[in-house]
């Protein structure tokens, strides 16, 4: 998972967040999609932990690109970490 790719989440440029989000999400879906491992709880772990935390940012700009990644990846990740238990 490309870890360069939250900070464009809070670029005061529109299309710049969006084409993060879309790129985010896209790789956040492949790994809820693959093989359940320690490695790719801990990244799951830590996209969900660092979205959430974008969207309290202070930056009026981040708050967008953060909700929208962790809109399209929640409900998905929610399944995953049921099963994981």
């Amino acid at each position: 998972m490309s870890l360069s790719l939250y900070k464009p989440l809070g670029d005061n440029n529109e299309a710049v967040r969006l084409q993060a989000a879309k790129q985010l999400s896209s790789e956040l879906s492949e790994l809820l999609a693959g093989e359940k491992t320690e490695k790719s709880k801990a990244d799951v772990d830590y996209a969900l932990k660092r979205l959430t935390r974008g969207i309290g940012s202070g930056r009026d700009s981040a708050r967008p690109g953060f909700a929208v990644v962790l809109t399209e990846v929640s409900e998905e990740a929610n399944a995953w970490q049921e099963v994981e238990g």
